[in-house]
């Protein structure tokens, strides 16, 4: 998949974040990595329980994929992020 359309897929998810969960722009950074922790917890069981094959990702995985980059952006617009030089 191309990067532009994978940077739209997080910017729509930040967008749904933000009007669903208005309070997340308030969050400390330890309750955003207990967000991202679940999201990932949540990632992992169902790939683990749902593998079609190992070529094949679960959709709920992909779910969970999104909704963790978003998170991680979310946490960066919250507390700050440092270019890599």
């Amino acid at each position: 998949m191309k990067q532009a359309y994978i940077y739209d897929v997080i910017r729509s998810e930040r967008t749904y974040q933000d009007v669903k969960y208005p309070n997340c722009r308030k969050m400390s950074l330890a309750a955003e990595l207990l967000l991202l922790k679940k999201s990932l917890g949540d990632c992992i069981y169902e790939f683990s329980s749902d593998i079609v094959s190992e070529e094949e990702t679960p959709e709920a995985c992909l779910h969970e994929l999104r909704n963790m980059a978003a998170i991680l952006v979310r946490a960066m617009e919250n507390h700050g992020a440092i270019k890599r030089m």
